[in-house]
């Protein structure tokens, strides 16, 4: 899946990434300036996927207790996806 450039805004500090949208440098941005955020928001997250899936904290990682994919915790819509297609 190809990712759109654009300029997105963060919604904690309203910075403005102006290197574009891409993953890396919205997890890099999240990681290095609102880590305790991060982790909190993660927690929150993940608390329902605990049935299905162990999570790392340090790597944010869902691994699939049935399969062992590995998928990002921020991209629900692959989670959503990937339960769809494992029931």
């Amino acid at each position: 899946m190809e990712e759109v450039k654009c300029s997105p805004k963060c919604k904690i500090c309203n910075a403005v990434l102006v290197s574009g949208y891409y993953e890396c440098n919205l997890t890099r941005h999240l990681k290095q300036l609102h880590s305790p955020v991060l982790k909190q928001l993660v927690q929150t997250l993940t608390v329902s996927l605990y049935d299905h899936f162990e999570v790392d904290l340090k790597s944010y990682k869902a691994s699939c207790i049935l399969c062992y994919q590995k998928l990002n915790v921020f991209r629900i819509q692959d989670i959503e996806v990937h339960l769809q297609d494992i029931a």
